[in-house]
């Protein structure tokens, strides 16, 4: 909005507050008899709804759980029923054979009640519309990929005579259950009605279902999943199958449609557009936090619904004492009323208990409808009184825009003499902007020392400190470019070995190097490997680094041993450096022709070898200490006199790890580094990948486990792979 139209609305304001005054008071009398008949209107409804909005809540939960509990026996009942026919000999032969699933996509010697099902109606991976045929006289088998056919032939035959047992359940069942299901530790799966439609690979042991009834040992109800056939969400109840030891052989089930039982749920006509039902579930990890999941009552239309991937479930977080409170009561099964605030929208919520066991965390049914609608009647009133207020004022309308022409015309005269400044402050903004940093503001040559002036004065002085930044801005990125060239292009092709090293600095400059060498004397046949760590990053570390780099490329193309290689680099950095600047520095030699791995460790932390055929790590030590400390750091005491070590090359498959601190000093926001643990199950994890993917799969970790944080330090690792 430009400053000549602000003016003109201040002198509005000032030439009508005194009428809208007048006119405030002569309204306020009326105005304050409907905001009281509102509010007295609005408790009287919002008390006698609140009553109304908890016993339907109250109806809702008990529906719930006596179809929780139907559920329950029902599983329960397969379990046992399965039980009798896998181990009672007497069980007699099934009336016809069994029917794998596979069966029915042939269109051949079909179930006589084999047709499409509306209720089995669900989407495709790819979205498309998917509505199943089913059978309710022959259930179907799925063997698991490596289920063994022979084990699982006797087990089909004592299952296949079920039909009739789950006709007669489904007959007492809710309308909501999907499918019955008994699935077997061999790999063996029974669902009833019969259909097809499973996914290549689809292996009933690995649902979350089965895993979790197989870990608590008991009938539990399971989070939402995605139905393998249908491609819709599902909620499911399950129990072990035991043997006659006791021992869990496989888990009985139902699935259940969660929009189902959502619209199972009954609201009064008057709220049905407004209100929502949501089964929620207490996901308090922090008790002062109280936290709640909801596992019904929302849309999934925000995700990829697949089979093979988890549902992603909302939760809401208390963020006010009284809903904290309200969070605790219903962790606590207990049930109520009361008016809340989440997210921005005020609403009245009653909530009622659940006994089913979700992993021993408390559920329950909330409903919630907006206040407005509570309210709405006393609101129509206060409208109809305001209404009939404004009438009145409509009357002084006319003297108000007479008054506002009158100001608008002086305004507009007058504000010239105070926007002009300002036009020319905002027209050489723009210019700057483009680039241009040649802009000169006339009113900076004023003989004044209005606000103006000073203001167009101060920003001619920001100009030349603008262009300082933008020179110290380059200088900077082509410091990047010229550190980021000193470092290989690409890991050097040696027999037997596959090689990758990486740098991510935390500054665009910085202190971490790490570079491959097949200079003489070290020969074509050996390899050196370095990396090295300067203290801090940024410009300084990074001529450090600069420096090292280029004495050790110059001294090892001299005669020597590697100890006394290093300790002449030592003595050119102690002299050199600047106090309280030094660098730790891990030197290592390939040597093909005498099999052996020579290196020198000033003060750098171990490299770490893996090896996948023992599973075993392994620090490699100093060989003066036996420890993991090696040298101290170059540049800190020029006489130190470095050692060598040597060991065995690497075997196939070993992997050798050769880091920065960078790494596992990574802290998060609870202020835990990632540690070398961690950094041993990434390799571990990865022994089969590719040297640069195993460096890659380290770095992703690192972030990963830093999330929002910053990254701290700079960022290097050389991987080696005995191939």
């Amino acid at each position: 909005m430009k400053i000549r139209t602000k003016l003109l609305i201040i002198l509005l304001i000032l030439a009508i507050t005194p009428l809208l005054i007048v006119t405030a008071i002569e309204q306020s009398a009326l105005r304050l008899l409907g905001n009281e008949f509102a509010k007295s209107s609005g408790e009287r409804l919002q008390e006698r709804s609140e009553d109304h909005l908890f016993t339907i809540t109250k109806a809702g939960a008990d529906a719930f759980q006596r179809g929780g509990r139907s559920l329950q026996t029902a599983v329960e009942t397969q379990a046992l029923a399965a039980q009798h026919r896998l181990f009672d000999q007497s069980t007699p032969q099934p009336p016809r054979p069994p029917r794998l699933a596979s069966s029915l996509d042939t269109g051949v010697d079909l179930p006589d009640d084999y047709a499409p099902s509306p209720f089995h109606s669900g989407e495709s991976p790819d979205g498309e519309p998917v509505q199943l045929s089913v059978s309710f006289r022959e259930a179907t088998f799925v063997l698991a990929p490596n289920a063994d056919p022979e084990h699982t032939a006797d087990q089909m035959l004592r299952l296949a005579g079920l039909e009739d047992f789950f006709s007669t359940l489904t007959a007492h069942q809710s309308t909501f259950t999907l499918w019955q299901n008994i699935s077997l530790e061999s790999g063996l799966h029974l669902s009833y009605p019969g259909h097809t439609g499973y996914p290549d690979g689809y292996d009933p042991r690995l649902r979350r279902w089965y895993t979790d009834t197989v870990e608590t040992g008991r009938t539990i109800f399971t989070m939402p999943l995605v139905d393998a056939s249908l491609g819709r969400p599902i909620l499911t109840g399950s129990t072990p199958i035991r043997d006659p030891d006791g021992n869990i052989i496989g888990v009985a089930s139902g699935d259940v449609r969660l929009d189902a039982l959502a619209a199972s749920i009954f609201l009064p006509q008057q709220w049905q557009d407004d209100a929502r039902a949501y089964l929620v579930r207490d996901a308090t990890e922090d008790p002062q936090t109280p936290t709640l999941e909801i596992l019904i009552g929302r849309s999934y239309d925000d995700q990829q619904l697949r089979w093979d991937i988890p549902i992603r479930t909302n939760f809401l977080t208390a963020d006010s004492r009284e809903t904290r409170e309200t969070f605790r009561r219903i962790a606590e099964g207990k049930s109520g009323v009361v008016s809340l605030t989440i997210a921005d929208a005020p609403a009245v919520f009653a909530y009622a208990p659940l006994n089913i066991d979700f992993r021993g965390r408390q559920v329950a049914l909330v409903v919630a409808v907006p206040r407005a609608e509570v309210v709405a009647e006393a609101t129509a009133a206060r409208r109809f009184i305001l209404e009939r207020t404004n009438q009145q004022l409509a009357a002084n309308i006319t003297t108000i825009f007479i008054v506002a022409g009158i100001v608008a015309i002086v305004a507009f005269i007058g504000s010239r003499r105070f926007t002009q400044p300002i036009l020319e402050l905002s027209n050489a903004a723009k210019l700057v902007s483009e680039g241009n940093l040649d802009v000169h503001l006339k009113a900076a040559d004023r003989h004044t020392s209005d606000e103006l002036t000073e203001m167009a004065r101060a920003f001619d002085a920001m100009i030349p400190k603008l262009r300082d930044q933008l020179r110290l801005r380059s200088s900077l990125d082509l410091a990047m470019e010229v550190q980021q060239a000193l470092l290989p292009a690409k890991p050097p092709e040696f027999p037997g070995l596959d090689i990758h090293g990486l740098s991510a600095y935390c500054d665009e400059t910085g202190g971490d190097y790490f570079d491959f060498l097949t200079i003489e004397p070290i020969g074509p046949e050996r390899l050196g490997i370095v990396v090295g760590d300067v203290t801090g990053h940024g410009i300084a570390a990074a001529l450090l680094m600069t420096t090292a780099r280029a004495l050790l490329r110059t001294h090892a193309s001299l005669p020597g041993s590697l100890a006394e290689t290093i300790s002449a680099i030592n003595r050119a950095l102690a002299e050199d450096s600047l106090e309280g600047r030094f660098m730790t520095l891990g030197f290592y030699i390939y040597d093909n022709p005498a099999e052996t791995i020579r290196w020198v460790n000033a003060g750098h932390d171990p490299a770490i070898l893996y090896d996948p055929a023992s599973d075993s790590f392994e620090d490699i030590c100093d060989a003066a200490s036996g420890t993991s400390g090696g040298g101290i750091p170059l540049g800190i005491e020029a006489s130190w006199k470095y050692e060598e070590a040597v060991r065995p090359k690497l075997t196939k498959g070993q992997i050798l790890v050769i880091g920065t601190d960078g790494i596992w000093e990574q802290s998060n926001k609870h202020n835990q580094m990632f540690g070398k643990d961690r950094l041993r199950e990434v390799v571990r994890s990865n022994a089969d990948r590719s040297s640069r993917e195993i460096a890659v799969a380290i770095v992703e970790a690192v972030h990963a486990h830093r999330d929002t944080i910053p990254q701290s330090d700079d960022i290097t690792l050389v991987v080696i792979r005995a191939v």
